[in-house]
């Protein structure tokens, strides 16, 4: 989706900008802190989870 978690951070960030997620849809139970840096849409809920940066996937744009 564009957005990271670098590590040792509490925050979600645009990948490009490197600004703070501000709004944030998580499925139950994510993110689940289990050293995940990347983060993923399931698209039968749209809701958000981390996952490992091991795929290439089409992103969300940041809006400003």
């Amino acid at each position: 989706m564009g957005i990271i978690h670098p590590t040792n951070s509490n925050s979600y960030l645009a990948e490009h900008s490197g600004t703070t997620v501000n709004y944030t849809y998580w499925h139950p139970g994510q993110p689940n802190e289990d050293h995940t840096q990347c983060n993923l849409m399931r698209t039968d809920e749209w809701t958000w989870f981390d996952d490992y940066c091991l795929f290439l996937t089409n992103v969300v744009c940041e809006h400003e």
